[in-house]
């Protein structure tokens, strides 16, 4: 079996937590914001170092991967439907 990709751990993360719901508002609002939050997150990743966060952390270091993490978030709440 193949590790999943981070930003499915996270997802997964998120639905085990019933936090789906407010995570996808979250998303939804800071999107045009995207390459902030990637290098917000930049600026927290040396505190992060060894920690189980550091592997998501370096994740969203890539604003592509924002929109990504919107669309697995918004698919587990339509599944959920």
């Amino acid at each position: 079996m193949q590790p999943l990709h981070p930003l499915q751990q996270l997802a997964d993360q998120i639905e085990r937590a019933g936090l789906n719901v407010p995570v996808a508002m979250l998303l939804h609002t800071a999107a045009p914001f995207d390459v902030v939050c990637s290098q917000m997150v930049q600026a927290l990743v040396p505190l992060l170092h060894g920690t189980r966060w550091a592997v998501i952390a370096d994740t969203l270091t890539v604003p592509d991967h924002w929109p990504a993490l919107r669309d697995l978030v918004q698919s587990r709440l339509q599944r959920e439907d």
